[in-house]
């Protein structure tokens, strides 16, 4: 939200007046020391752009409408958002007017079918036609994400990695934190929707959690065995923290993911996921979001703050 925006510049101008603050090393008894990870993803996200630019077509305005002409032979209906140069969405109508050869048809560019052949299913050529609406219904009315989710490239992915007191687990009130490693990066594998895209996301910390933990074994000490290092390290609790609703509850309450969830290669990650967390005894925490749940104090509202409180799931 915009506060997040004015509280997170806020804090780079007071690190660039300030360059001798940074990352404090908390001190942590080694027999409560722990390691967690927060992970977070978007989907869609990033990159950005249009669908069609480059060609042949062109926008012409009137003091009615916007018209786009269509120079080269398509397939698809036109929508106003897909080319640069076009129209304002809200400021339009939602109704559009394509006209080729065989005739004038009226359709609805807003919807979840907006994008989709022409009803005849051949290529066609003429103009698609919007008329300008100062309608206040439409004005106010949000556009479908179906469209802003095609003109979107790809979808990104991240991980902070913490050492905590283990009284954060279960207690309330602040717990000693110490930020030891993190990352934002675009998701490698697309993504069919967000909880594809929190599971990726997920996967990829835990990797990162791993190793920490091993490294960690290693400095207090502990004789390793390669082929089930998992079962040792299993009485060093950790967590993975998400603020994905539909990601904690298919970890957590579906026993069958593969029956529940259509998209199977995102089955498979959540299958690997559970197993991975029985194996090493860790539990995935899941922190409210403040677009889920407004009306919840605000500690519990900002997830950037996930890391000092100890009220997680």
């Amino acid at each position: 939200m915009v506060k997040d925006l004015v509280e997170a510049n806020g804090v780079a101008e007071e690190l660039k007046k300030r360059p001798e603050l940074g990352i404090v090393v908390q001190p942590i008894p080694m027999n409560r020391l722990r390691v967690g990870v927060i992970t977070d993803a978007s989907w869609g996200n990033a990159g950005g752009g249009f669908l069609e630019e480059g060609n042949k077509d062109y926008w012409e305005e009137t003091d009615t409408s916007w018209i786009r002409h269509h120079l080269l032979p398509r397939r698809l209906l036109f929508h106003p958002g897909a080319a640069p140069g076009g129209p304002d969405l809200h400021r339009i109508s939602r109704q559009c007017l394509t006209t080729t050869d065989s005739g004038l048809h009226k359709d609805k560019w807003d919807d979840k079918d907006g994008i989709r052949e022409h009803e005849e299913g051949t290529t066609w050529r003429g103009t698609t036609t919007f008329l300008k609406s100062n309608v206040e219904e439409e004005i106010n009315r949000p556009i479908n994400e179906r469209f802003m989710q095609l003109a979107k490239k790809h979808n990104q992915g991240g991980y902070l990695l913490v050492y905590y007191d283990s009284n954060l687990e279960t207690e309330d009130g602040l717990s000693n934190i110490t930020i030891a490693s993190w990352k934002s990066y675009r998701l490698k594998r697309c993504t069919m929707n967000t909880l594809s895209a929190e599971s990726q996301s997920m996967l990829q910390g835990i990797g990162n959690l791993h190793w920490h933990r091993f490294l960690m074994a290693e400095i207090i000490t502990k004789d390793l065995n390669i082929d089930n290092w998992e079962t040792q390290l299993k009485d060093q609790p950790c967590i993975a923290v998400t603020d994905s609703r539909s990601l904690y509850d298919t970890i957590n309450k579906c026993r069958n993911t593969s029956a529940h969830i259509d998209d199977k290669r995102t089955a498979i990650d959540l299958t690997i996921l559970k197993g991975d967390l029985e194996k090493i005894g860790g539990q995935v925490r899941w922190v409210f979001n403040q677009k889920d749940e407004p009306e919840l104090p605000s500690q519990n509202q900002e997830c950037w703050k996930m890391v000092t409180y100890g009220n997680w799931l």
